[in-house]
């Protein structure tokens, strides 16, 4: 496809069983160039690459579908992908500079990569899941800056890591509110986050805030998170860090300027170690006398932390406490909720009791089935509450509907009545 704001809807590129065995090309199934290309409820089966560019194109993929593709499901390397509601089945995602990726699913990715990215990307409310390649990543790339928020990560085998980022730290890096739950990488050198910088460069932030990483596992230091040598600063809070299995260190940095304020460490062995001097007051470390230290606290029943970390032995903040959280290795659809009150006059609350970790949407439909309000989009864990606004909708009777975005179906309905 070539030419100036091309448009394509509903297409189907497949090539059948019958086509196999044969030697597929280099550059197929499609391949774009041009200006900018859109395409709407495509699907790509058993292509070599489903969707190839070579060129600086502006490629846009709503609610796309690609299965069994040979060698990539998407290659893209200098082009910037836009990519809303898609699923990549078997193979992974090559994609250029300021590419974006919103409610996108990555299954069974065998791949040495899911997703590989370049420069400034944003990745939000994506599912990773079952990647199990002798590669190094589920996500990698090189001078990587930008937003991860809200994706799940869930029983990942790669090689090494889950995010692989080895950048030149010129630019922030967020990763927010993400869950990471059953990463066991293939190596013993392996872990969840891997990150470090090319160059010496200050004033970059990499910022880790609201993640939970659970059943997390790995033999060397940082089977959660760890850094090489670098400069840039980094910012720890209202993290989870529970139950993750191995010998080595649930957080390993060699990196000054680390801080840690408002997170949780349960059950890790090891917590936190760190090269250089490390202010991490103020977090809770799985017992009330504080994290075990040989010299300042040896009678500290917490999570151990290595000698250069500042700690407070004593911080319990109930805020953020999280008592008897646990995750099951199954992956069970058994929860319930509750919308009060109901009928309600503008506002409501959407009581949601998930005692087993599933990413989410919650929408409103109106009675002739049409969605009219996405409520929230992404992982749920244990008990949790989200308001609805329906200010601006008429009175009458509408429908609060919860599905499991990964299993691809409605798990329960309750209907609500709004009245004015």
């Amino acid at each position: 496809m070539n030419g100036s704001h091309v448009i394509v809807e509903n297409f189907t590129f497949k090539n059948g069983p019958e086509m196999f065995p044969h030697t597929p090309p280099d550059q197929g199934g499609v391949v774009v160039s041009g200006d900018s290309c859109v395409l709407r409820n495509c699907l790509f089966d058993s292509a070599s690459t489903g969707l190839f560019s070579s060129s600086s194109v502006s490629l846009f993929l709503d609610e796309c579908e690609f299965t069994d593709c040979v060698t990539l499901s998407v290659s893209t390397a200098f082009a910037q992908l836009v990519s809303r509601a898609c699923r990549f089945d078997s193979r992974g995602v090559s994609s250029g500079p300021s590419s974006e990726f919103f409610e996108c699913v990555f299954d069974s990715i065998s791949t040495s990569f899911a997703l590989h990215i370049s420069d400034h990307a944003h990745i939000e409310n994506s599912i990773f899941r079952h990647h199990d390649a002798i590669g190094l990543s589920t996500i990698e790339g090189p001078n990587v800056s930008g937003e991860i928020v809200g994706c799940t990560f869930m029983e990942c085998n790669p090689s090494l890591f889950a995010l692989g980022f080895i950048r030149d730290c010129s630019a922030d890096l967020l990763i927010e509110d993400n869950l990471f739950l059953d990463i066991a990488p293939h190596a013993q050198a392996g872990g969840t986050i891997s990150y470090g910088c090319t160059e010496n460069i200050a004033g970059s932030m990499v910022t880790l805030r609201g993640n939970t990483f659970t059943h997390c596992g790995g033999n060397n230091g940082g089977k959660c998170f760890r850094t090489g040598n670098d400069t840039a600063s980094m910012v720890f809070e209202h993290n989870r860090f529970i139950d993750n299995f191995g010998s080595g260190s649930a957080v390993s940095l060699n990196s000054q300027g680390s801080v840690f304020r408002q997170n949780v460490f349960i059950n890790n062995g090891y917590a936190l170690a760190s090269v250089y001097s490390c202010d991490a007051r103020l977090n809770y470390w799985g017992d009330s006398t504080g994290p075990h230290n040989m010299i300042h606290n040896p009678d500290g029943h917490g999570d151990e932390v290595s000698n250069s970390v500042v700690f407070d032995s004593w911080y319990i903040d109930t805020l953020f406490f999280v008592d008897a959280v646990r995750f099951p290795n199954e992956f069970p659809l058994d929860f319930s909720f509750s919308v009060y009150p109901n009928p309600f006059n503008g506002t409501t609350r959407i009581a949601l009791n998930a005692p087993n970790a599933f990413f989410a949407s919650i929408e409103l439909i109106n009675i002739l089935g049409r969605r009219v309000k996405a409520i929230y989009h992404g992982p749920v864990i244990g008990y949790q509450e989200f308001s609805l606004n329906a200010e601006n909708f008429p009175s009458g009777i509408y429908f609060v509907s919860i599905h499991d975005v990964v299993q691809r179906f409605a798990l329960s309905t309750q209907k609500v009545t709004l009245l004015r």
